[in-house]
């Protein structure tokens, strides 16, 4: 992969260490005490703003020679605070490989333009959760049929050969193509910590080791995936039915059941085809997976609520962040190691949830308060939490809650 110069992978390289993390928390063995430290990102930052840019030299040379070799990924076990016993499993890339394929992103992004501007395809660059939204509720009307389809486990079930083989078709150069290849090939080391949830859950990485599945860790992975899948988009367009993809969630407004149960066959034969399986939908039975339902009654999509065409905050969904709150405000935990990592998922949740919905729930400034005034009292009748966490935890929600 040519680079035209160091200033280039420079620049890219400043916009990794802007996104990314670049301190973390090291546990002691005895667990008891913990200190902050930099990470390799952390580092590289460091280097940088010291004039030294070895790095960058050695992976100019690298990949204008073809040479530069892919890492193993770092499996990482993310606990979900709304799924405990389904922690999210990640594969984070080495420093240098971040900064190769947000370079290769740059370098791959043309080649789909053309394809990706025909169809309603969303979770991409400047195609972001709102435009979604926005392009559904201007197509609703009362009379409408929804189907909603949701593909199970997308990532972990795309097929390496099939995607590598659309990946030819688009004419990509041989050493994008090689680059690719080896980093959705790359082996996976297992997570370390926290080590309970590891030695738990690791047999669920074997999956990355076989010839399917797409790492979600990397700059290229949501276009590659939106991708995949474009024969839904190309099947749809000839039916002449409204659709809107985001990634892995599609909604299609047609007039009937009949033909929503119709249109539901048809593209499970086409994602079998593809190695997808598709949540089969339940009529009249609205839920964040696959359904068929009237659009004058309730329509779900990414986690919002279509009312009036308004994208609403679920009560369901504030109920559910009130419960996930106080199991882990009630979570007994004896190590100092498992207390703070504990500490670091409820904030992460705090912030997760609340910027979502404040940023794409038009309703969000008429139920905040009192979503405030619950988390407030939960934390306050916490038990387990010592007081200046809890002020913490107090603080954060305020901020973000009331941004």
């Amino acid at each position: 992969m040519t680079v035209e110069s160091r200033s280039e992978l420079l620049a890219v390289s400043k916009e990794v260490i802007k996104g990314g993390k670049t301190r973390y928390i090291e546990y002691k063995e005895n667990e008891l005490a913990y200190e902050i430290r930099k990470t390799k990102l952390g580092s590289l930052r460091d280097e940088l703003k010291s004039g030294n840019t070895e790095v960058i030299s050695e992976l100019y040379s690298q990949l204008n020679k073809g040479t530069y070799p892919n890492k193993p990924f770092q499996g990482m076990l993310i606990e979900r605070l709304d799924k405990v016993d389904k922690p999210r499993m990640i594969k984070i890339p080495a420093v240098t490989d971040r900064i190769v394929y947000a370079l290769l992103l740059k370098r791959i992004e043309p080649f789909f333009e053309n394809d990706l501007a025909k169809y309603p395809i969303y979770g991409l660059k400047n195609k972001g959760v709102s435009l979604a939204i926005s392009h559904l509720t201007n197509a609703i009307s009362n009379e409408s049929v929804v189907l909603k389809l949701d593909f199970q486990s997308y990532f972990d079930t795309i097929s390496r050969s099939i995607l590598m083989r659309t990946l030819r078709d688009y004419k990509l150069g041989g050493e994008e193509l090689r680059l690719l290849k080896a980093a959705i090939n790359a082996p996976t080391n297992l997570p370390k910590f926290p080590k309970d949830l590891s030695r738990k859950h690791a047999h669920k990485f074997k999956p990355y080791e076989t010839k399917i599945g797409l790492p979600q860790g990397c700059a290229f992975s949501p276009l590659l995936a939106s991708i995949y899948a474009l024969d839904v988009e190309k099947y749809l367009k000839k039916r002449n039915v409204f659709s809107v993809r985001y990634i892995d969630d599609i909604i299609i407004l047609v007039d009937s059941v009949d033909q929503a149960e119709e249109i539901y066959q048809d593209l499970k034969v086409i994602c079998e085809a593809a190695n997808l399986v598709i949540h089969e939908p339940l009529l009249n039975e609205v839920n964040d997976k696959s359904y068929i339902s009237k659009a004058d009654t309730e329509i779900r999509f990414l986690g919002l609520d279509v009312i009036d065409n308004q994208a609403c905050l679920p009560e369901d969904k504030i109920v559910r962040f009130v419960q996930v709150l106080k199991e882990r405000l009630s979570q007994e935990l004896i190590s100092r190691a498992d207390i703070e990592y504990r500490n670091d998922c409820i904030v992460s949740f705090i912030i997760g949830w609340t910027k979502y919905y404040r940023e794409h729930a038009s309703d969000w400034g008429k139920k905040k308060e009192k979503i405030l005034e619950f988390g407030l009292k939960l934390i306050d009748e916490s038990t387990i939490i010592e007081d200046s966490t809890k002020n913490n935890f107090k603080g954060i929600l305020i901020k973000e809650i009331r941004k």
